[in-house]
């Protein structure tokens, strides 16, 4: 109904998503995030609601430097004062006719596990920083071949083929595995009876026939569905 249109078309408001199977460890969050978009469209006498959801989006879009480090500045100093404007409440401009009063829904990220070891020298000659913080973090990452990734509203920075977490999750027949893995192009993909803690960026332990190695989830798909089994889909890279 309307109030509900109303409500979830509030500035700042966040979506948890729970699913999964009745026993307690087999349900838990999916994804959460600050509601990016919203569509109403009406279809005939009903009203259909689209949401677009983002994990962080929000706060990368507002989160700018303006600084110039000087030539000898190591890259991971540099790294570290992204990382800060990041993970601190950004300063938004507001127009004239804004209420002075009004909070802030930009929420800053947290630091979630960044490892910044591999990052070595420091700049040949002095460099200006203007403009989103997260582009030149992801610079900076991919000139050291590491990979960010937001979850859960916190920044992780880890090199390119490692888990965000130490945490290794079992998959197989008795846990969940549907089928038999194929392999890929770029590595392999399988399905699973929904998990909500199959997540991207981790890594998941496959032991089946045909394929038994611990695999970097680079793409996890939940489906929740009317009918049938729930399934997650993943794809990954030895």
């Amino acid at each position: 109904n309307a109030d509900s249109r109303a409500f979830l078309a509030q500035d700042g408001m966040s979506v948890e998503l729970i699913a999964g199977y009745t026993a307690a460890d087999l349900n838990g969050q999916l994804f959460k995030g600050q509601i990016d978009l919203v569509e109403n469209k009406r279809e005939g006498v009903n009203w259909k609601t689209k949401l677009i959801i983002r994990d962080g989006a929000k706060t990368t879009r507002n989160a700018k430097i303006e600084k110039t480090f000087a030539a000898g500045t190591t890259n991971k100093a540099v790294m570290e004062a992204l990382i800060s404007v990041l993970t601190s409440a950004p300063v938004i401009k507001q127009s004239k006719r804004a209420k002075s009063d009004k909070k802030s829904t930009v929420v800053p990220l947290k630091k979630g596990n960044i490892d910044l070891s591999a990052v070595t020298g420091k700049l040949a000659k002095a460099r200006t920083l203007k403009g989103l913080a997260i582009d030149y973090y992801a610079e900076f990452c991919r000139s050291f071949n590491l990979r960010f990734q937001i979850n859960d509203g916190s920044l992780y920075t880890v090199g390119s083929n490692l888990s965000i977490i130490d945490e290794i999750i079992i998959l197989d027949p008795e846990s969940g595995l549907i089928g038999v893995p194929e392999q890929t192009e770029t590595g392999w993909k399988f399905e699973s009876l929904l998990r909500f803690d199959l997540q991207p960026g981790q890594k998941v332990r496959v032991k089946s026939n045909a394929l038994s190695a611990d695999i970097l989830m680079t793409d996890v798909i939940h489906e929740p569905k009317t009918q049938g089994e729930w399934v997650t889909s993943i794809e990954g890279k030895l």
